[in-house]
């Protein structure tokens, strides 16, 4: 009699509350029990931070729902609690067991959309407090606490091969003067240009632990990645911008050691199992911050200090509306550390009257082919070829 009646409660309490589940949530709450598997992490979608309003559902193998959580700040969800199957109600499965792998599922409420399967990216969080970085794949241990980031959706560069030999890279991510934001990504090509390693920004300005992965010799016929002593090539994909970076517009510094992490060798070297900090920014010719590259603030700019001058002379005149660099200083300090994007022809040094000209006649527009480079030229210029250097400022515009 006790349990008919209290079926009747809950019959009634959730005929009270199914309206504003249902209108409130996508996914339906799991069922509470007294243990549970913590997560915490960073989350991103379509390369941008996830908003207030998304959910993040887990379930166990069965398929039954056992965590959600509704996001309440941009681009971040937990605690988010996986419950644990409650081992005295026999008919009834209310979530994981020790050992279980989870699998995520997202919603995006701008887009309307659930995401899952391939779609969503787990990686482990960085060790926060008692959070754990979460095991791959994530796993339901009673009353643990992980750390484990999640991006969903669209992604610029694809997963590397995983293999035992692994090589790890952190360290801080500078785009165009600005800190990196989360969707942005970091990606690790080996000398023979084999993915290697991939990773999504989840802490705004710093990105890792980047796995970058090694070539499994049991596999001779597959190149997976790595070898011992590779110098290892990065590119970055500013999301905001939908621009890929690499080459002279990324600029590599050794860091500062982290626990076992070690100062990077530049450019950084391969070597299984360890761990390096490399700082990464990049640079672009939008050198007032403004969001555009225009001939009449960028180029006098640029021209400017490639011939010497230097404080407010290097302002005099010019007016960038919804510039972020409005300084003497803040200028010549963008410049400096992004002064190897001024040698246009790569001959080792930039040049107001052959880069600097140059530079000035591809954002002014109109010149093409050899009027690019007509009598700007360096006599010992490695790139000479328009389309070469056309391609070279394209990556820095």
């Amino acid at each position: 009699m006790k349990s008919i009646s209290s079926y009747r409660c809950m019959l009634v309490l959730l005929s009270i509350l199914w309206p504003c589940m249902a209108a409130g949530a996508h996914f339906l709450p799991p069922i509470a029990t007294t243990t549970s598997s913590d997560f915490i992490g960073a989350i991103s979608i379509n390369g941008l931070p996830a908003q207030v309003g998304d959910e993040v559902a887990v379930f166990d193998p069965q398929g039954v729902l056992c965590g959600l959580f509704l996001i309440t700040a941009a681009g971040q969800y937990g605690i988010l609690h996986v419950y644990g199957d409650d081992i005295t109600t026999l008919t009834i499965d209310e979530g994981a067991i020790a050992g279980d792998v989870l699998s995520f599922r997202i919603w995006s409420q701008s887009a309307a959309t659930e995401y899952n399967g391939a779609a969503v990216r787990l990686v482990p969080g960085n060790q926060t407090g008692t959070f754990m970085a979460s095991t791959m794949p994530p796993t339901w241990q009673s009353q643990s606490g992980f750390a484990l980031n999640i991006s969903v959706g669209w992604a610029h560069f694809s997963e590397p091969v995983a293999t035992p030999f692994v090589s790890n890279l952190i360290g801080s991510l500078t785009i165009s003067g600005s800190t990196a934001h989360i969707g942005d990504e970091i990606a690790v090509f080996d000398p023979q240009g084999v993915l290697s390693g991939h990773y999504i920004v989840s802490t705004p300005g710093q990105y890792g632990i980047v796995q970058v992965y090694g070539d499994d010799p049991a596999t001779t016929s597959v190149d997976e990645g790595a070898t011992a002593g590779d110098t290892l090539t990065i590119r970055v994909w500013d999301s905001y911008a939908g621009i890929e970076r690499s080459g002279v517009a990324l600029r590599m510094t050794s860091g500062a050691p982290v626990g076992s992490f070690t100062s990077a060798s530049v450019p950084p070297v391969w070597q299984v199992n360890t761990g390096v900090v490399l700082d990464l920014a990049t640079g672009s010719m939008d050198i007032d911050g403004d969001g555009m590259v225009l001939a009449a603030t960028d180029g006098q700019l640029m021209l400017r200090y490639l011939f010497g001058v230097s404080g407010q002379d290097l302002l005099t005149g010019i007016n960038s509306i919804g510039a972020i660099r409005t300084t003497p200083v803040q200028i010549e300090t963008y410049l400096r550390d992004n002064k190897a994007m001024l040698d246009v022809d790569d001959n080792g040094k930039a040049d107001a009257l052959s880069d600097g000209i140059i530079i000035l006649r591809y954002l002014t527009g109109g010149y093409t082919g050899t009027l690019l480079t007509d009598q700007a030229l360096a006599v010992d210029a490695q790139r000479k070829l328009p389309a070469d250097i056309i391609t070279f400022l394209k990556n820095l515009m």
